[in-house]
């Protein structure tokens, strides 16, 4: 009689090794969730400086901006600069404390947690002195109405549908102050623009045409 015999030893060595091969997995997934975690997410915010805080590196971006009929304000923005930050305005190197609160800002953002970064600023030609509050508006275009002089804009924070004039005197830029062409944009294209409020239609007085994705 042929008799066989299992060695319960073989048996428990690989249930040993099948363990081992799932911790190292869970250890290589947890790693990689956790580098994934801690990856910065990259953005960007326009909005009008509230607030210049040089003792904590931070600057406050207000999102005040058209929202339909009705003017709207979101929460406020902190974002901490760093002394690799570059700060522009009109395409030149200016420091942080050269910031003016009421400037029209874009900056490009990495959040890590609960702290959102600035990598970038550039101060937008949109800029007017003395614009009140509410009296800008960031978006995407939708189309320019050459019959009724007007843009559409689908507006960036709420996606409402607003419907902005322009006249003689609307001028048009690219982010770093180079004047375009009004007829150059198409749809799709991120603008800022300072709107006029005291007239009988809502009109653009400055269009800036913003870098995809925002920047560099």
């Amino acid at each position: 009689m042929l008799t066989i015999v299992v060695s319960s030893g073989g048996t428990r060595m690989a249930r040993l090794r099948a363990a081992a091969r799932t911790v190292l997995l869970a250890g290589l997934v947890g790693i990689c969730m956790a580098a994934w975690a801690a990856t910065p997410e990259a953005d960007h915010a326009v909005g009008t400086l509230a607030r210049v805080d040089s003792g904590q590196s931070r600057i406050v971006l207000s999102r005040d901006s058209e929202t339909g009929n009705a003017v709207g304000q979101g929460t406020p923005d902190n974002i901490y600069l760093s002394p690799s930050t570059v700060i522009t305005r009109s395409g030149s190197p200016v420091k942080m404390t050269d910031l003016k609160v009421g400037e029209r800002l874009l900056v490009a953002t990495q959040r890590s947690g609960n702290r959102t970064q600035g990598s970038r600023v550039r101060v937008l030609p949109s800029t007017s002195p003395g614009q009140d509050w509410g009296r800008y508006l960031h978006g995407t275009l939708r189309s320019i109405e050459k019959a009724t002089r007007s843009v559409h804009i689908d507006q960036a924070e709420t996606l409402n549908f607003v419907r902005i004039r322009y006249d003689d005197n609307t001028r048009a830029f690219d982010a770093d102050g180079k004047t375009i062409q009004l007829s150059s944009l198409k749809p799709g294209d991120e603008l800022d623009m300072a709107v006029r409020k005291d007239v009988k239609d809502r009109t653009a007085t400055k269009v800036v045409l913003l870098p995809p994705h925002g920047g560099p």
